[in-house]
């Protein structure tokens, strides 16, 4: 419910009674995670993922604070020592020309075969690769409310995006390798994904996120001008409304201001709809947002693997160029494959 410290000084408790609790360890990473306290999150994380090697989910922790943090020091053998690596590989690829595929995706593949050869139980829950700002979306709380409710957040009136559409996985890496570079005059938050959720079309997207229409309508335009010099194959890139799970509720949220009409307003109604729902949440427990470190991460990388394997389910083998043999997540592996059959 948002109550940090009482849950800090609980686990802390709990821990004189099984110092051994690689749990515990891992909850009190989370918490100091979520306050911004970034050494002692990785103190934690890494206490946790020492009593339980084995434990996938105790790597992830450690894995996902990497994209923002960088231990001082850093052991032999380790999780930052692997990143290290692959975060060495990630300053080559910096410097390499976005139009050279082959230096590209060789690069990508040394990356690859250095996590497939690693000892540790390696797992992301994400499919999802975001280039943050200081800017906090909040989408969970957002698509709960929706889900539960059927209403559409206040927030979400105000989020446009602007939709890339890449036809294969390897234009897909390469348009992740974009935004990592890409300036834009308000920093917007970026990302690129599979698409994995029922009854939306696409294949493969990269989002950006823009504070008004006007804006992405710019951003459109500085799109199509990169897109056109640094890509072979041609992109579908256009202006949308915040998530496409709302339209198919409320058709009209999809609409934009055009000289024929007006954009769809957020209902009053749903107001306290929605302070109800944060009360009983406790909405108080949002982590702090963080700069993410530039260039290439572990986390990347476990990423760009569920891409290829969402790839080779759905019958696009560019992804043969970076890796041959790509991991085996199941829930990606039936999401493709139940996508390939709709």
């Amino acid at each position: 419910n948002g109550e940090l410290e009482s849950a800090r000084a609980a686990y802390n408790d709990s821990l004189s009674y099984n110092p051994d609790d690689a749990d515990a360890y891992a909850n009190l990473g989370v918490i100091a995670h979520d306050l911004g306290q970034q050494k002692l999150a990785f103190d934690h994380y890494d206490k946790a993922l020492k009593l339980a090697p084995n434990v996938p989910a105790m790597t992830l922790n450690i894995v996902s604070l990497l994209t923002t943090f960088r231990p001082s020091k850093i052991e032999p053998n380790s999780l930052p020592n692997l990143n290290e690596k692959i975060r060495q590989i990630g300053a080559r690829l910096a410097a390499t020309d976005l139009g050279s595929d082959g230096e590209i995706f060789s690069h990508l593949a040394e990356a690859i075969h250095l996590v497939q050869a690693s000892d540790f139980q390696l797992w992301t829950n994400l499919s999802q690769i975001t280039h943050r700002n200081f800017h906090t979306l909040n989408c969970e709380r957002h698509l709960a409310i929706f889900s539960e409710h059927n209403i559409i957040p206040e927030y979400c009136f105000g989020c446009y995006k602007v939709q890339i559409e890449p036809q294969t996985v390897t234009d897909l890496i390469k348009l992740n390798l974009l935004f990592q570079r890409l300036e834009l005059e308000e920093n917007n938050i970026r990302k690129c994904m599979v698409e994995l959720r029922p009854a939306i079309p696409g294949k493969y997207k990269g989002l950006v996120y823009c504070s008004n229409q006007e804006s992405a309508a710019r951003v459109v335009q500085h799109m199509k001008a990169e897109i056109a010099e640094l890509f072979e194959r041609p992109m579908n890139i256009f202006m949308k409304r915040g998530c496409s799970e709302y339209a198919l509720v409320h058709p009209d949220y999809a609409r934009l201001n055009t000289p024929l009409g007006a954009a769809m307003n957020y209902d009053e109604r749903w107001r306290s709809v929605e302070k109800t729902f944060d009360l009983s949440r406790g909405e108080n427990r949002q982590r702090k947002p963080l700069p993410r470190l530039n260039g290439l991460n572990l986390e990347d990388i476990l990423i760009i693997c569920k891409w290829a394997q969402y790839a080779s389910c759905i019958g696009d083998e560019s992804y043969k160029v970076v890796t041959v043999d790509p991991p085996a997540y199941s829930e990606i592996s039936k999401l493709a494959v139940t996508r390939v059959a709709e």
